[in-house]
């Protein structure tokens, strides 16, 4: 026996003789590294890689070297798919892990091909749902914006629903974007945003989940697939080089309970048709997902949106497209009178907030949204609002009592849209050294909507003078807002 090859059996039989309990991570990603390279066996290998996976997460540099090691495996395996899935493992999972992320990236087989993103940063985009050929109220919404992560080693500040956020003044990375999407039905809402790589649309991190379904949602089943998927699949169908005759496999993993297991689908482009929804008449690609029963009608032209969407008797419809610039253009008021924003919110999304300071150190808060309304129900949206705030405020406090003061609800058109402007009194209840405490708040809010957006101005103080003196300053101004 050469000197070699006693080596090699040594090694052997010292990593196969430990008991799996007794090995470090080291010792079993060593041993399934010695199984893939000297012996061949790629499925012992990716058995000691996962057990380095289940027992050692905490380690992560080690951990993320036997992710890219089970990429590897699926490469030689010839399992293309696989690979894939692994590669998005170590995306997901070890974000930090750069030099893993970069080999393995160089290993994956590329997918179907992608053509440059044809939409703006900062597009966003609405469908309405039909059921049964009629309009619900419910709607489907997606957005692009930039990587609202920090750059490594920046501070990192919490934000809403466990979401995290740049400390304002660090510039967001060029070749990141984060995809958004959200579903709106009447029994449940959930979102999702995930950074990519703007270039190959690969998973920077792991996606950010929000969801108040806990029952399961029979409403929202029609949508598992492309449209509410952990992946962003809408966007990636925008950009693959559709034509009729086009045929690609997909990877859905949908974000709706019980319907959440991966699934590859093929896709086919069936032919082009002319589609009239609310937002205009499209020429469009009609793509079908057969194993779901879903089709989908894809833009030609331009920034090719998602047009329609047909699963069973569901539908939904595009609506509206948004310009990058909403927020912008609908607070530009604000900094023509000298007011100047602060802590603008920075997460994706159809929401976009901020407070807005004068010199005399009065402040504005402003809370904007992006939902389509047509025109005829907009009266009824604002009544709507401004009872759904009451029911918020009231539930902020443990003991909270608020109310609309009724002489104060005004109807008015500011620069030739619908507002709604009132005062809500609200009283805290509480208990200090064992004596009840009684505070109170007096809170002015105007609201206007157009077709387009829904915007919201609020400032409240435990003074009402300053409330009255807020309102002075501040409604001359408002008078001059031109909301888009």
């Amino acid at each position: 026996m050469t000197i070699r090859h006693f080596a090699t059996a040594l090694v052997a039989t010292l990593l196969w003789g430990t008991p799996a309990s007794a090995q470090s991570a080291a010792d079993l990603l060593q041993k399934g590294i010695y199984a893939q390279e000297t012996l061949g066996d790629l499925d012992g290998a990716v058995k000691s890689y996962r057990q380095v996976l289940t027992s050692y997460p905490a380690n992560k540099q080690i951990a993320a070297q036997a992710q890219y090691q089970l990429v590897l495996c699926m490469v030689q395996k010839g399992d293309r798919a696989a690979a894939a899935r692994e590669f998005d493992a170590l995306a997901r999972n070890y974000p930090d892990q750069a030099e893993f992320i970069n080999k393995a990236r160089k290993l994956v087989p590329a997918g179907a091909a992608i053509l440059p993103a044809p939409w703006p940063d900062g597009e966003a985009f609405q469908l309405n749902i039909k059921r049964d050929g009629a309009f619900t109220g419910e709607y489907l919404f997606y957005t692009t914006a930039p990587n609202p992560n920090p750059v490594r080693g920046a501070s990192v500040a919490p934000l809403v629903n466990g979401q995290f956020g740049f400390v304002p003044g660090q510039a967001p990375t060029p070749d990141q974007v984060a995809m958004y999407w959200k579903l709106v039905t009447k029994h449940s809402t959930r979102s999702l945003w995930v950074v990519v790589d703007r270039e190959t649309m690969q998973p920077l991190d792991k996606p950010h989940m929000y969801t108040d379904d806990d029952m399961g949602d029979a409403t929202a089943v029609p949508f598992a697939g492309p449209a509410v998927d952990l992946e962003p699949l809408v966007f990636r169908m925008r950009r693959l080089p559709l034509a009729a005759g086009y045929k690609a496999t997909l990877t859905t993993q949908p974000f709706v309970l019980g319907e959440s297991t991966p699934r590859q689908v093929e896709l086919t482009v069936t032919g082009t048709e002319s589609v009239q929804v609310v937002a205009g008449k499209l020429n469009c690609y009609k793509v079908s997902l057969g194993a779901l029963g879903q089709t989908f009608w894809i833009g030609v032209d331009g920034a090719r949106p998602l047009v329609k969407l047909q699963s069973g008797k569901v539908e939904a419809e595009l609506v509206k497209v948004w310009s990058p610039s909403v927020f912008d253009s609908a607070t530009a008021f604000l900094k023509t009178a000298g007011w100047s924003i602060r802590f603008p919110s920075t997460n994706p999304g159809q929401d976009a907030e901020a407070s807005f300071d004068r010199p005399d150190n009065q402040s504005v808060s402003v809370h904007l949204r992006t939902i389509y309304t047509p025109p005829g129900d907009i009266a009824q949206a604002l009544r709507q609002t401004m009872a759904d705030k009451v029911e918020e405020i009231a539930k902020e406090g443990v003991a909270r009592e608020a109310k609309v003061r009724p002489d104060s609800v005004q109807t008015r058109l500011i620069g030739g849209q619908q507002a709604l402007i009132c005062l809500i009194d609200y009283v805290d209840h509480s208990i200090s050294d064992g004596n009840p405490l009684t505070r109170e708040y007096y809170r002015y809010d105007a609201w206007i909507r157009t077709e387009s957006t829904a915007v919201e101005f609020q400032f409240s103080s435990s003074n009402r003078n300053s409330l009255a003196m807020f309102r002075f300053v501040f409604e001359p101004i408002l008078a001059t807002a031109k909301i888009p």
